[in-house]
């Protein structure tokens, strides 16, 4: 459906996230998208889930994606974020990179998942300061309860 709205060599990124709460179970699937991380509270650290990377959409024609099935206990958080958050630079031309992320999220964990985000989103204001924004920039956090 969104392929034919596509202007020519124009693609999109995405990950595809399905929760199966009652078995606990999260799919995935990505299109050329940033694997999310997942925060364990019990183990206090991040790590990039592991989703079979395909290509964006419009790159491939009839592309399929594969997926990937992760169990989820409750208190886990995922954060979806495009790669314009990982690649914002700074005035030096440092990007804010995954582990600055991995960093800001097992440092401010104990927060609520709306402060988590409002916690990122600063710290990716404050690393950027007066640079524009070269790539869209989004971020989610889910908390699996």
């Amino acid at each position: 459906l969104l392929l034919p709205e596509l202007p020519p060599n124009a693609f999109v990124t995405m990950v595809y996230a399905v929760f199966d709460i009652p078995r606990c179970v999260l799919t995935l699937a990505s299109a050329g998208h940033p694997a999310p991380l997942r925060l364990d509270p019990s183990a206090r650290k991040a790590v990039v889930l592991s989703v079979p990377a395909g290509p964006g959409i419009g790159i491939v024609p009839d592309a399929t994606y594969a997926n990937a099935e992760k169990p989820m206990r409750v208190g886990d958080r995922l954060i979806f974020y495009s790669d314009g958050v990982l690649d914002a630079i700074n005035p030096e031309g440092q990007p804010f990179s995954l582990e600055r992320m991995i960093r800001c999220v097992e440092s401010s964990q104990d927060f609520s998942p709306r402060s988590l985000t409002q916690i990122i989103t600063c710290a990716l204001a404050e690393h950027r300061g007066r640079q524009a924004l070269r790539d869209d920039c989004s971020l989610l956090v889910a908390e699996f309860r």
